[in-house]
Protein backbone atom coordinates (compact mmCIF):
# COMPACT_ATOMS: atom_id res chain seq x y z
CA UNK A 1 0.00 0.00 0.00
CA UNK A 2 1.14 3.28 -0.70
CA UNK A 3 1.63 5.35 2.39
CA UNK A 4 1.38 2.78 4.69
CA UNK A 5 4.84 1.77 5.94
CA UNK A 6 6.35 5.70 5.35
CA UNK A 7 3.09 7.21 6.98
CA UNK A 8 3.52 4.81 10.11
CA UNK A 9 7.50 5.61 10.68
CA UNK A 10 6.34 9.42 9.80
CA UNK A 11 3.84 9.37 12.65
CA UNK A 12 6.17 7.30 14.92
CA UNK A 13 8.85 10.17 14.22
CA UNK A 14 6.16 12.59 14.63
CA UNK A 15 5.29 11.24 18.38
CA UNK A 16 8.72 11.57 19.23
CA UNK A 17 9.62 15.30 18.02
CA UNK A 18 5.95 16.16 20.36
CA UNK A 19 7.74 14.17 23.31
CA UNK A 20 11.13 15.70 22.86
CA UNK A 21 9.49 19.06 22.77
CA UNK A 22 7.19 18.90 25.63
CA UNK A 23 10.17 17.15 27.17
CA UNK A 24 8.96 14.35 28.37
CA UNK A 25 11.90 12.64 26.64
CA UNK A 26 15.21 14.00 25.71
CA UNK A 27 16.83 13.50 22.53
CA UNK A 28 18.67 15.28 19.73
CA UNK A 29 16.28 17.47 18.27
CA UNK A 30 17.76 17.98 15.22
CA UNK A 31 18.56 14.18 14.05
CA UNK A 32 14.55 13.99 14.93
CA UNK A 33 13.87 16.76 12.52
CA UNK A 34 16.15 15.40 9.55
CA UNK A 35 14.36 12.30 10.07
CA UNK A 36 10.60 14.11 10.04
CA UNK A 37 11.90 16.00 6.94
CA UNK A 38 13.05 12.85 4.84
CA UNK A 39 10.23 11.04 6.18
CA UNK A 40 7.65 13.89 4.91
CA UNK A 41 9.30 14.22 1.74
CA UNK A 42 9.54 10.70 0.70
CA UNK A 43 5.35 10.57 1.99
CA UNK A 44 4.60 12.97 -0.81
CA UNK A 45 6.87 11.52 -3.22
CA UNK A 46 5.30 8.17 -2.49
CA UNK A 47 1.45 9.89 -2.45
CA UNK A 48 2.33 11.00 -5.73
CA UNK A 49 3.80 7.76 -7.18
CA UNK A 50 6.93 8.89 -7.79
CA UNK A 51 9.13 6.85 -5.59
CA UNK A 52 7.49 3.25 -4.50
CA UNK A 53 9.09 1.54 -0.94
CA UNK A 54 8.58 -2.03 -1.30
CA UNK A 55 9.28 -4.82 0.71
CA UNK A 56 12.69 -3.87 0.82
CA UNK A 57 12.56 -0.44 1.97
CA UNK A 58 9.76 -1.51 4.81
CA UNK A 59 12.03 -3.71 6.15
CA UNK A 60 14.78 -1.27 6.09
CA UNK A 61 12.90 1.69 7.45
CA UNK A 62 11.52 -1.20 10.20
CA UNK A 63 15.38 -2.09 11.19
CA UNK A 64 16.45 1.37 11.34
CA UNK A 65 13.58 2.97 13.00
CA UNK A 66 14.38 -0.45 15.32
CA UNK A 67 18.09 1.31 16.20
CA UNK A 68 16.51 4.80 16.82
CA UNK A 69 13.90 3.73 19.35
CA UNK A 70 16.58 1.59 21.28
CA UNK A 71 18.82 4.49 21.52
CA UNK A 72 15.61 6.54 22.53
CA UNK A 73 14.58 4.48 25.08
CA UNK A 74 18.56 4.14 26.13
CA UNK A 75 18.67 8.29 26.59
CA UNK A 76 15.28 7.70 28.57
CA UNK A 77 15.41 4.92 30.76
CA UNK A 78 12.36 6.74 32.47
CA UNK A 79 10.14 5.76 30.02
CA UNK A 80 8.43 2.53 29.92
CA UNK A 81 10.04 0.06 27.51
CA UNK A 82 6.41 -1.18 25.95
CA UNK A 83 5.86 2.57 24.79
CA UNK A 84 9.14 1.14 22.33
CA UNK A 85 7.00 -1.73 21.93
CA UNK A 86 3.75 -0.02 21.60
CA UNK A 87 5.44 2.20 18.26
CA UNK A 88 6.20 -1.11 16.99
CA UNK A 89 3.40 -3.21 17.64
CA UNK A 90 2.03 -3.24 13.98
CA UNK A 91 4.83 -4.43 11.81
CA UNK A 92 5.68 -7.16 14.47
CA UNK A 93 2.23 -8.09 15.00
CA UNK A 94 1.62 -8.20 11.02
CA UNK A 95 4.45 -9.99 10.91
CA UNK A 96 4.30 -12.95 13.34
CA UNK A 97 0.66 -13.35 12.48
CA UNK A 98 1.92 -13.68 8.81
CA UNK A 99 4.22 -16.34 9.89
CA UNK A 100 1.60 -18.40 11.91
CA UNK A 101 -0.96 -17.91 9.43
CA UNK A 102 0.96 -19.51 6.65
CA UNK A 103 2.64 -22.16 8.86
CA UNK A 104 -1.09 -23.20 9.95
CA UNK A 105 -1.78 -23.83 5.80
CA UNK A 106 2.21 -25.45 5.61
CA UNK A 107 2.32 -23.01 3.48
CA UNK A 108 6.47 -21.37 3.36
CA UNK A 109 6.78 -17.93 5.50
CA UNK A 110 8.33 -16.60 3.08
CA UNK A 111 6.03 -17.00 0.25
CA UNK A 112 4.40 -13.93 -0.75
CA UNK A 113 0.27 -13.64 -0.29
CA UNK A 114 -2.38 -11.43 -0.90
CA UNK A 115 -4.04 -12.27 2.60
CA UNK A 116 -2.39 -9.72 4.49
CA UNK A 117 -4.47 -7.12 6.73
CA UNK A 118 -4.39 -3.98 4.75
CA UNK A 119 -5.03 -6.34 1.32
CA UNK A 120 -7.99 -7.31 2.85
CA UNK A 121 -9.19 -3.92 3.98
CA UNK A 122 -8.01 -2.33 0.82
CA UNK A 123 -10.54 -5.20 -1.06
CA UNK A 124 -13.39 -4.52 1.57
CA UNK A 125 -13.20 -0.92 1.30
CA UNK A 126 -12.81 -0.90 -3.04
CA UNK A 127 -15.88 -2.99 -2.79
CA UNK A 128 -18.17 -1.83 -0.71
CA UNK A 129 -17.66 1.81 -1.23
CA UNK A 130 -16.37 1.64 -4.97
CA UNK A 131 -13.19 2.70 -5.07
CA UNK A 132 -10.52 3.29 -7.91
CA UNK A 133 -7.99 1.13 -7.17
CA UNK A 134 -5.35 4.10 -5.80
CA UNK A 135 -8.48 5.78 -4.02
CA UNK A 136 -8.43 2.23 -2.42
CA UNK A 137 -4.78 2.13 -1.69
CA UNK A 138 -4.20 5.18 -0.38
CA UNK A 139 -7.42 5.58 1.86
CA UNK A 140 -6.25 2.15 3.25
CA UNK A 141 -3.13 2.79 4.49
CA UNK A 142 -4.60 6.37 5.70
CA UNK A 143 -7.00 4.28 7.47
CA UNK A 144 -4.29 2.04 9.67
CA UNK A 145 -2.05 4.85 10.45
CA UNK A 146 -5.10 6.59 11.66
CA UNK A 147 -5.71 4.10 14.28
CA UNK A 148 -1.92 3.87 14.76
CA UNK A 149 -1.82 7.38 15.51
CA UNK A 150 -4.43 7.27 18.03
CA UNK A 151 -2.63 4.83 19.90
CA UNK A 152 0.40 6.23 19.99
CA UNK A 153 -0.70 9.63 21.17
CA UNK A 154 -2.59 7.51 23.58
CA UNK A 155 0.55 5.95 24.76
CA UNK A 156 2.58 8.99 24.72
CA UNK A 157 0.02 10.67 27.47
CA UNK A 158 1.12 7.30 30.15
CA UNK A 159 4.82 7.21 28.52
CA UNK A 160 6.38 6.01 32.18
CA UNK A 161 2.97 3.07 32.70
CA UNK A 162 4.17 -0.06 31.61
CA UNK A 163 0.40 -1.38 32.41
CA UNK A 164 -1.24 1.00 30.24
CA UNK A 165 1.92 0.57 27.40
CA UNK A 166 0.52 -3.32 27.50
CA UNK A 167 -2.50 -3.08 27.52
CA UNK A 168 -2.53 -0.63 24.27
CA UNK A 169 -0.44 -3.46 22.46
CA UNK A 170 -3.16 -6.13 23.72
CA UNK A 171 -5.93 -4.11 22.39
CA UNK A 172 -4.23 -3.41 19.51
CA UNK A 173 -4.01 -6.92 18.71
CA UNK A 174 -7.16 -7.95 19.67
CA UNK A 175 -8.42 -5.61 17.58
CA UNK A 176 -6.36 -5.98 14.60
CA UNK A 177 -7.28 -10.24 14.64
CA UNK A 178 -11.08 -9.45 14.71
CA UNK A 179 -10.73 -7.00 11.72
CA UNK A 180 -8.96 -9.60 10.02
CA UNK A 181 -11.07 -12.56 10.81
CA UNK A 182 -14.14 -10.31 9.65
CA UNK A 183 -12.11 -8.90 6.90
CA UNK A 184 -11.52 -12.56 5.45
CA UNK A 185 -14.44 -13.88 5.77
CA UNK A 186 -15.84 -10.73 3.67
CA UNK A 187 -13.31 -11.30 1.12
CA UNK A 188 -13.16 -15.37 0.95
CA UNK A 189 -16.28 -16.84 2.70
CA UNK A 190 -18.64 -15.24 0.03
CA UNK A 191 -21.07 -16.90 -2.08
Amino acid sequence: MNTLSLGYYLSISFIIFILNLNQSIIFQEISIIYILFLLALAFVLNLINKIYLGDSGSYLLGFSFSIFLIDVYNLNPNISPFFVVLLLWYPCYEILFSILRKNTFNKSPMDPDNKHLHQLIFFYLKKKYKLKLYKANIFTSQVINFYNIIIFFVGAQFIHYTDVQIFLIFFSVIIYSFIYFKLYLFRYKQG
